[in-house]
């Protein structure tokens, strides 16, 4: 069940808390820059509510995730441009570039996670969006800070990571002409030290291993479902996203057909390497071609992701 009334751990709960603490924003000047100017029953606009404080506590900074509204709030990205702009302009305790990002994406990003968890999310999508955004050089820290604001007001506003993450890679790809690429691998160096599936019900099964280690709990492919996507930025309830920044947003694809598992690499940016069960050697994937997989292979997506293959029925 999702969160209720008055509790403090709500997606939108943490947006307004952030701004409060950190930018000593009021909730009613938040909400000025985020609701939107659709009608309401009672003849006033959302935004006309913005210093009801009655009204703005009960409907959007506590309203429970499951009965907000999307039409409660303005464009993400038309909002999140606007608190930055607003920020770094302002008279009074006028915020950098560095700053606002800083604000978003240190305690503020620990928080949302854990309210969008709370919300029943799948909180990796964000925090790695967060991470691609940081490593990308190509922006200037203006560029950084706006992208970091639209996704934090976005999963604040929408309470859900997965609408969020999709929303601020289109409105990137609409105000940058492109959305952040993945890393080189040799950027993230200096971090890194058969039987019959289908018919027997038996998943495959993804687990981590870091440093030769398996840790974590094994990500279930079912045999009779589309499969999974491993990717930076793979949302959807199958898909694996427990990955380094250097693995490409949607990087392979793993799936059950004709009898067998088969595994794809999408055109990754830093490859992806094969290692059968029993041998010492790994080989590259070429792009677009499938390659037969098993219980006991380890696949390797860039330089720094492993999993290992297991047979299994989830629980």
């Amino acid at each position: 069940m999702l969160l209720t009334v008055g509790a403090e751990e709500t997606p939108c709960a943490v947006l307004f808390d952030v701004f409060k603490r950190q930018a000593h924003m009021s909730h009613s000047e938040l909400a000025e820059s985020i609701l939107s100017t659709a009608m309401l029953p009672d003849g006033r606009s959302v935004a006309a509510h913005a210093h009801d404080r009655s009204w703005l506590s009960r409907n959007v900074v506590h309203a429970p995730v499951d009965v907000a509204q999307a039409r409660l709030f303005a464009d993400f990205g038309y909002s999140g441009a606007r608190l930055c702009m607003r920020l770094r302009s302002r008279r009074v305790r006028p915020m950098g570039a560095e700053e606002i990002y800083a604000m978003v994406t240190s305690d503020a990003a620990r928080e949302m996670d854990s309210a969008l968890e709370a919300a029943g999310e799948d909180a990796r999508p964000y925090r790695n969006l967060l991470e691609r955004i940081g490593a990308n050089r190509e922006y200037s820290a203006v560029d950084r800070a706006e992208l970091a604001l639209v996704l934090f007001v976005a999963a604040g506003c929408s309470g859900s990571a997965t609408s969020a993450v999709r929303y601020t890679l289109s409105y990137e790809q609409r105000a940058f002409g492109a959305t952040s690429p993945t890393p080189p691998s040799t950027q993230l160096a200096s971090r890194l030290h058969a039987p019959d599936a289908e018919n027997s019900g038996l998943h495959l099964g993804l687990i981590r291993v870091r440093d030769g280690y398996i840790v974590g709990k094994p990500c279930w492919v079912d045999p009779t479902g589309e499969g999974c996507v491993v990717g930076f930025l793979a949302t959807g309830e199958a898909n694996v996203c427990d990955v380094e920044q250097d693995v490409s947003s949607c990087h392979l694809r793993l799936w059950f057909e004709d009898g067998s598992w088969w595994v794809e690499d999408l055109g990754s940016a830093n490859g992806t390497w094969l290692r059968p069960a029993g041998e010492d050697g790994e080989r590259r994937l070429i792009a677009g071609e499938r390659f037969p997989v098993g219980p006991g292979d380890e696949l390797r997506l860039a330089a720094s992701t492993s999993f290992m293959l297991v047979e299994g029925l989830p629980g």
